[in-house]
């Protein structure tokens, strides 16, 4: 791999196939900034690095011919894109004779448009760039008529006819050791390696949804958990929610716990809050405590009061519909009221409350299907009994005058 010297290793290998070219017509090849080859006193073809870019593919990377062992990342390597120009200079007369030079420096590299193994091998030994894991390849680029006199603009030189080249991959290997581990001794207990089970199924606890009759669970209502492994050791549900600052705990004869399910029933507390609550199984093992993943449970805030009602409008239009929950809406929560079409948003929540206020901006005269939405957590209104179609809740309306 090349070190820091690779770059002025491929400017002298460059120069030097330049240079054989040019040498049998009267020329030297040279390195200078364009300002300096102008003002030197002979004829020469100027080789100037104007560029130089990382290559994105090759930087995200780690380098093949690392000798690193299996589980061992190396460093990506600095991979360099060279751009230079190739500019003949003649110090008096035409530019007839600075055409034939650029002629036989581009054909050149034309007919050698990579540098071999013994190339790199021959030029800069104290680069090590003839340890590359890529060829270094040479092509023509195209140059803007804008780029090229912005560029002459800024050697502060008169224009010469120039020609651009591209010179990739040039790598150039980290400093950076390579983080290593030690060897592993012992492969799981018994170093008997990793356990085959022969099931799909997980062999951890593990919650797969929650179960419910209907879209929502509502506060002393019962629900069913889902899931695997469930019977692993003594298990306590747990109930958290984002903004509820009281978590629900459920144990011992609260829950019934089997391998596939939990069977609970959610807690009457006003001080709990509607919305998406998040559930989750431990379980005390022997091998210490086991968490599963957590399930979203959707908790309906649900309505005691204010539906069905019947509001007047007044006179900017603005019906005023108070509503009262079963359980509390907290700040932080987003509550609204879908009277049938619309959607209204609650006065502002500044503490837990149970009384929600929604101010309905130019209300329309009807009797409206009613849903209360906390947190995207519908209140119902659909009434459903076996062996019968289900319906709307009727009571679940509002009438505005």
């Amino acid at each position: 791999m090349s070190n820091h010297l690779a770059i002025r290793a491929v400017t002298e290998l460059l120069l030097g196939r330049i240079q054989t070219v040019v040498g049998e017509l009267g020329a030297r090849a040279s390195a200078f900034s364009p300002d300096k080859a102008a003002a030197e006193a002979t004829t020469l073809v100027n080789l100037f690095l104007y560029q130089t870019t990382v290559d994105g593919h090759w930087r995200n990377e780690p380098f093949p011919g690392a000798r690193t062992r299996a589980g061992e990342r190396p460093r990506p390597p600095l991979p360099l894109v060279l751009r230079y120009l190739v500019t003949p200079f003649i110090n008096q007369g035409d530019d007839l004779p600075a055409h034939e030079l650029l002629g036989a420096a581009m054909r050149e590299l034309h007919d050698y448009p990579e540098f071999s193994g013994e190339d790199l091998a021959g030029g800069n030994v104290k680069s090590d760039v003839a340890k590359e894991v890529e060829s270094v390849k040479i092509s023509p680029i195209s140059i803007s008529t804008d780029e090229i006199s912005k560029l002459w603009s800024a050697f502060q030189t008169q224009y010469r006819i120039t020609v651009g080249y591209e010179v990739r991959i040039v790598l150039i290997e980290s400093r950076r050791g390579v983080p290593a581990a030690p060897p592993v001794l012992r492969r799981g207990k018994d170093d008997r390696g990793p356990v085959v089970e022969g099931s799909a199924a997980p062999p951890f606890p593990l919650l797969t949804a929650a179960d419910l009759a209907d879209n929502d669970v509502l506060a002393g209502e019962p629900f069913v958990l889902r899931g695997l492994n469930l019977t692993a050791g003594p298990a306590k549900l747990r109930l958290t929610h984002p903004v509820v600052p009281k978590a629900v705990e459920l144990t011992g004869n609260q829950i019934a716990v089997t391998a596939t399910e939990v069977r609970a029933v959610f807690p009457n507390d006003p001080d709990l809050g509607g919305g998406l609550w998040s559930a989750a199984v431990h379980l005390d093992t022997p091998e210490g405590e086991r968490v599963t993943n957590s399930v979203p449970l959707p908790v309906g805030a649900g309505i005691t009061a204010g539906v069905p009602s019947e509001v007047s409008r007044d006179i900017q239009g603005v019906a005023t519909i108070q509503v009262s929950t079963k359980l509390s809406v907290h700040p932080g929560q987003r509550a609204f009221l879908l009277v049938g079409p619309y959607t209204v948003t609650a006065e502002p929540i500044t503490d837990a409350t149970r009384s929600l206020v929604f101010r309905m901006a130019n209300a329309k005269p009807g009797s409206y299907l009613t849903r209360l939405r906390v947190d995207g957590v519908d209140s119902r209104i659909i009434i459903r009994r076996p062996d019968v179609p289900p319906v709307f809740d009727e009571s679940q309306k509002v009438v505005i005058v």
